[in-house]
């Protein structure tokens, strides 16, 4: 606390003796305790922090480690209990779970162990309870203050008795600070100032009071004299705490009666920092009316109050005691207590109308509110707070973590039981939901209202009090629901326990954890600070607030890895560009934000140590963290100690002859494994051949204690796989390289090798190099992964194993697909072999908890904590067929579940539209020789049901569209492409049903022709067919328009189709944009090295179907007037073969015979030349229609969309959802894959309207009704209809 010498004299004498005491114990290598004691009000808190001050600023003490003041007070064991709990919190503890002091003690004891805390000086403020001492023993350097001298115990403490007595010289100078300045009257020598002085046993506080009397006369003085009981001759503490309370009466009394009552009720409040706000609304005063009362209180000494900066006001507990004495004799504490509390609720209530979220914003209102509720034992209140979701999404928002919340509703869940209120159970979900989903609730510029709609969706409740706070609301944003939710189950959708918000990170790279064994749990990680740093953020597990920050004066640092105890940290930077990798390690010590150095000799530092790989020990050895590192040119590893504030070699080393490729702590610390290729190789993973080639890769295992080798084996460095069955390869051809090795040793030891796409479990007894050259040996020592994990373009990027071998974590990338195609598959291990897997989504990276089977899966949108031993997880039993012959056989049936309804049963297409307002599916299946189409309503709000459709050929497409009564039905083969329309299929009966044939075609045998896309066009009632064919290397496009009334087609004969070709090795895909009047398409000229643009007018019988072809540098005006649009092609500024750094477009080279050119303005030019360094795909193409434009590459995806007012720009993480939503009239959205959400755009302003949190499945497609009130989510095996919340039909 603040002691401003304008307010508080310094007591020399008591501050040398309290100064001397704490140089002792920094000097001390042991420490030690220091207990000031003394009478309450003797002015033991300010001696002790103007000392610490002294010493701590003037003479550098405790600089180092730091000082941390814990007020105390006279509080019970359960309130002691939640003080160091918080205690724990600031320390940087995450693993504060206990449940009595006790356990809580013993934690923090390790922790100052385990973090060289032990000369960090804790200052216990104001001990009550002699009993709780004990609990207060984790740390030998601290102080405390006392009202009493604690002698029972048998602590060896180093006491400090206050001078509860001031010098009469000293009394009089804190009355002379405290009283007005106009006052003459004389103070020294005046007997009966001597009296006061006495009678009040010169206590500071009690002078204080006094000087805020404003005593005038010697009237005034005897008045107060008499008021006062002379003290006995062996005054007790509490007689003089008797008369201080008088000296308050006195004061108090001299009062206006109004300012007198109000100044009473201030009581109530906690012995906290009480804001301004909360004080009005307690007094139903206006801010200019309770000011001139509190600068009164504040001259009086009676409070202290700031109105500068914090504009909050301070009460000594002492006074807080008071005032908390009920003054009707009648009245227990305890009832007056419950009386207070509840005056201020209903004060609160009164100023928000009890719609607590109207509240102004208060930092006491939100954090205390519910405590004083429980207080004033206000059941309806409490309830009343807790379902207004309203305020504790304004509470979140104001405390940027739901940590602050979960802890009010744990509370309340406790009232609630002990009172037996049956309805706790409700807001139990309600904090479980809060903790599984805090990223969710803090997305920036997302609503907290908003995610709980979206991801309380099984839980009618919340989801009633959600839509009934929204329609409170009412702001200008459209809120929205989830109406059906269909699918969800068909695939692993594995909920986590806990969700962690790391979105404010902006980790770039991997995150590191530290061990909770040791008293915490933090995760490291960076981002880029400026142009010139890097900034390392270190992140409390449990509250997921920041902690602390490094600024790192490097860019592109990287290998972040923190010690178990979560103290020390290192990171690569200094690349080597011959090696990419590396060399220069920094290692930090977080809590005191110095540089460690390592120490070769005792005396001998190495500023620059150039290392290849460092890698902490996941034990703590003999309270010191040990570390093991690789030498820069691979061929030597050394083992390191962090002892204070050097990393010590502690003699223990290996050399080899080869380069040490990788070093891994197994065995939980115990022993280090070694790994390295006898084989050379070049950057490209090709084998550098010498006189005489070894594919060996050598393995050694190190046991740390004894520094003995214990094993030693090899493997191959490089397989061929053929005949299903892998061998060590014999030259560098068609070789797979083994990338990583992982050591298990549970029942059974073995090795875990990861060959690229290729690995398995390779058991260790009796192994011999030779077996890899035996199959038949081979397959009962090697048990390869199962195939389905690798997928298309997945390899094996990393692996993890639980400490207690039972679980083994494989991360599958696939580089190309920006993290949205990553697996990651968890196994269960048993005897070295794989029993069952569970699957998870979108994983950038994972890691085990330390000493746990919790597995964390970090994604771009934060940090997913899962309980892999939770019995309910959907684990998938493989069956043994899966290992055969050494090599995976895998069964279909393990991953096409989803896409079955029965074993016979498969799904070979769906489509989805509304029909008459009403979500409609429809799915084509095959079963048993037999097609069947199914009709869904999505929604089950109609009389249909589900239907099924019998029909009479063979067909692999269906598309639906709105409020068209037929489904058409496509079978196309190399050599038959049949388009079927079913008339009236929503009808019950199928002899109502008709299958009419409207367009056949069969294509030349060279022709390889694919469907690209079939569109409605309802104006006309016109079929639109895109389609590719590919002739000898030829891409050719064909467009074909059918009337759907009298079945007249356009287009229908060979020669339509358009040559639209290039060079040989061209993309396969082509057909990028069909909308109801254009179809885009996209190449590549190997011949000129030009991008190929052509856009296809489409007709109708009337207007025939022809294509205009734009390159790079052409425009193309609109075809019509509404419905027409504009292309420009723009090249990236990343694209090597543009070399111009402006955008230049010849108007006098642009053929315009057929006049196409469009009226394209300079600033139009200027604006897309400005954006173009931001975009990062080689090409692009603007898309403009009226108003509205869009720049998309050449995979379809928008990434600048807007109008002539305002544009919107998207990363590669957004994904356009569907082409035709390209031009919605209300609301335009985009899928984020990163962050698991979708972003609802208003069209007209390209503002950000909502953010709706979609963790349930991943998103493929989207199908808006006409109105843009509902639309419907999917992806090949789900389907979730969302629609606009009415407010007009909530009933509350």
């Amino acid at each position: 606390p603040a002691t401003p010498e304008s307010a508080y004299i310094i007591r020399e004498k008591f501050n040398n003796a309290i100064c001397d005491k704490l140089r002792e114990v920094n000097q001390s290598s042991s420490g030690g305790r220091i207990l000031v004691h003394g009478m309450a009000g003797s002015g033991k808190t300010i001696a002790v922090c103007q000392s610490v001050r002294r010493v701590t600023i003037e003479e550098n003490c405790f600089r180092t480690y730091g000082c941390i003041w814990t007020k105390i007070g006279n509080i019970s064991d359960q309130d002691l209990l939640n003080v160091l709990k918080c205690l724990a919190i600031k320390l940087g503890m995450t693993n504060t779970e206990s449940n009595d002091l006790s356990q809580i003690n013993a934690k923090i004891t390790r922790f100052i162990q385990v973090n060289h805390l032990k000369k960090k000086l804790f200052i216990f403020d104001d001990i009550w309870n002699e009993e709780q001492l004990q609990y207060l023993n984790f740390s030998n350097t601290s102080i405390s203050t006392s009202r009493f001298d604690l002698t029972r115990n048998s602590y060896n403490l180093l006491r400090v008795s206050a001078v509860e007595k001031l010098a009469v010289d000293e009394a009089i100078q804190i009355i002379q600070i405290r009283r007005h300045d106009d006052i003459q009257y004389v103070l020294k020598g005046n007997q009966l100032v001597q009296d006061v002085i006495d009678r009040c046993g010169r206590l500071p506080l009690a002078m204080a009071i006094i000087g805020g009397l404003n005593l005038k006369s010697d009237d005034d003085w005897q008045d107060v004299i008499d008021v006062i009981v002379t003290p006995k001759s062996e005054s007790t503490a509490h007689d003089y705490r008797e008369n201080l309370f008088q000296t308050f009466e006195l004061s108090i009394k001299q009062l206006k009666p109004k300012h007198a009552e109000l100044f009473r009720s201030l009581g109530v409040f906690k012995a906290v920092n009480i804001s301004l706000q909360s004080i009005t609304s307690l007094w139903q005063v206006k801010e200019l009316e309770a000011k001139p009362i509190l600068e009164e209180l504040n001259s009086r000494s009676l409070l202290t109050f700031e109105d500068k900066n914090r504009r909050l006001c301070i009460l000594h507990d002492l006074m807080i005691e008071y005032l908390r004495q009920p003054i009707d004799d009648k009245l227990s504490v305890e009832q007056y207590s419950i009386e207070l509390n509840k005056n201020l609720i209903e004060a609160y209530g009164n100023q928000c109308q009890r719609k607590w979220f109207f509240h102004p914003q208060d930092d006491y209102y939100y954090e205390y509110l519910i405590f004083h509720a429980i207080q004033a034992k206000e059941n309806d209140s409490i309830q009343q707070i807790i379902n207004d979701f309203n305020w504790m999404m304004r509470k979140i928002q104001l405390d940027n973590t739901t940590y602050n919340l979960r802890m009010d509703l744990e509370k309340v869940i406790d009232y609630l039981k002990d009172n037996e209120i049956e309805n706790w159970q409700q807001y139990q979900q309600l904090e479980q939901l809060l903790n599984g989903n805090e990223p969710f609730m803090l997305m920036e510029r997302g609503d907290p209202l908003q995610a709980l709609l979206m991801l309380a969706e099984d839980i009618d409740w919340i989801k009633q009090r959600a839509l009934e706070c929204a329609k409170e609301t009412r702001n200008s944003n459209a809120y929205w629901k989830i109406a059906a939710l269909n699918g969800a189950a068909a695939i692993s959708l594995i909920e986590p326990i806990k969700r962690k918000n790391i979105g404010k990170m902006r980790v770039c790279a991997e995150v590191a954890i530290s061990n909770p064994c040791y008293g915490q749990l933090r995760l490291v990680g960076f981002r880029s600070y400026n142009d010139v740093n890097d900034e390392i953020m270190i992140m409390d597990y449990k509250t997921s607030k920041i902690v602390d920050k490094i600024i790192v004066p490097d860019r592109y640092i990287s290998n972040l890895a923190i010690s178990p105890d979560g103290q020390f940290i290192s990171f690569a930077k200094d690349v080597d560009i011959e090696r990419l990798c590396y060399l220069n390690y920094n290692v930090y010590n977080i809590y005191n934000k110095e540089k460690m150095y390592f120490m070769v000799k005792k005396y001998q530092k190495l500023v620059k140590r150039n290392i290849y790989a460092l890698k902490f020990c996941p034990l703590i050895r003999d309270n010191n963290v040990v570390l093991v590192t690789i030498s820069e040119n691979q061929k030597k590893v050394k083992v390191w100690k962090i002892d204070g504030n050097k990393i010590h070699y502690i003699n223990k080393k290996i050399s080899t002859n080869h380069k040490i490729e990788k070093i891994d702590w197994i065995k939980n610390g115990t022993q280090i494994m070694l790994s390295w290729s006898t084989c050379e190789m070049s950057y490209y993973n090709k084998l550098i051949k010498t006189n005489k080639w070894i594919n060996e890769y050598q393995i050694q295992i190190w046991d740390l204690e004894s520094w003995q080798r214990v094993k030693s084996l090899q493997v191959p460095a490089y397989i061929v796989i053929a005949r299903n069955q892998f061998f060590p390869a014999r030259d560098d051809s068609d070789c797979i390289r083994l990338l990583s090795v992982h050591h298990i040793n549970s029942n059974i030891e073995c090795l875990m090798l990861n060959y690229c796409k290729k690995g398995g479990l390779l058991m260790l007894e009796n192994y011999d190099l030779q077996l890899w050259y035996d199959q038949d040996k081979l397959k009962n020592n090697f048990y390869p992964y199962p195939s389905f994990i690798y997928g298309e373009n997945l390899y094996i990027s990393d692996t993890a194993v639980s400490d207690d071998q039972q679980f083994l974590a494989i991360l599958m990338k696939d580089l190309a697909g920006f993290g949205k195609n990553h697996n990651q598959y968890v196994f269960k291990v048993a005897n070295g072999q794989l029993q069952a897997y569970i699957t998870l989504r979108y994983p950038l990276q994972s890691m085990f908890i330390p000493g746990t089977n919790r597995l964390l899966i970090r994604d771009f949108n934060g940090l997913d904590e899962y309980d892999i031993q939770d019995h309910n997880l959907p684990w998938k039993i493989l069956n043994g067929d899966e290992n055969e012959n050494g090599i995976d056989k895998y069964c279909n049936k393990i991953d096409s579940d989803t896409d079955k309804n029965s074993d016979n049963e498969r799904i070979l297409d769906r489509s989805y539209a509304y029909i008459d307002n009403n979500p409609v599916r429809v799915q084509l299946i095959h079963k048993e020789n037999t097609y069947i189409l199914t009709v869904d309503d999505l929604q089950r709000q109609s009389n249909l049901t589900q239907l099924d459709h019998i029909l009479d050929q063979e067909y692999d497409r269906c598309y639906i569209y709105d409020d068209f009564q037929s489904v058409i039905l496509m079978q196309a083969s190399s050599t038959n492409i049949i388009i079927t329309k079913l008339v009236n299929f929503l009808s019950q009966d199928d002899k109502n049903t008709q299958q009419r044939k409207i367009w056949q075609h069969n294509p030349c045998d060279s022709y390889h022709v694919s469907i690209k896309d079939i569109r409605y066009r309802k104006i006309d009632d016109t079929l639109i067919v895109a389609m590719e064919a590919i002739v000898k290397e030829k891409h050719l496009i064909r467009v074909v328009t059918i009337n759907m009334c009298n079945g007249h087609t356009e287009n229908n004969t060979d020669n339509s189709f358009h040559d639209f070709s290039w060079a040989s090795g061209g993309i396969s895909s082509i057909i990028i944009y069909v909308d109801e009047y254009y179809v885009i398409a996209y190449g590549y000229d190997r011949l000129d090295h030009q991008c190929k643009f052509t856009c296809y007018r489409i007709g109708n019988d009337k207007i025939q179907t022809h294509p205009i072809q734009i390159r790079h540098k052409y425009l193309c005006d609109d075809f019509g007037k509404e419905k027409g649009i504009k292309l420009l092609v723009i090249p990236s500024a990343h694209d090597p073969q543009f070399k111009s750094p402006q955008l230049h477009i010849d108007h006098e080279k642009i053929n315009d015979e057929q006049g196409v050119i469009g009226n394209w303005r300079r600033k139009d030019h200027q604006f897309f030349d400005k954006i173009r360094k931001h975009l990062l795909s080689t090409r692009w193409l603007a898309i403009e229609k009226g108003k509205e434009f869009v720049l998309i590459d050449e995979y379809m995806n928008v990434k600048v969309k807007g109008n002539n007012k305002v544009v919107q720009f998207f990363n590669y993480s957004y994904e356009t959802l569907e082409k035709q939503n390209l031009w919605c009239n209300k609301f335009w959205i985009t899928n984020n894959y990163r962050s698991k959400s979708i972003y609802i755009y208003e069209t007209a302003t390209m503002q950000l309207n909502q953010i709706l949190p979609f963790p349930y499945f991943p998103i493929s497609g989207i199908k808006w009704n006409q109105q843009q009130s509902s639309f419907i989510v999917f992806n090949g095996y789900q389907n979730c209809v969302i629609e606009q919340v009415s407010f007009d039909t909530i009933i509350k």
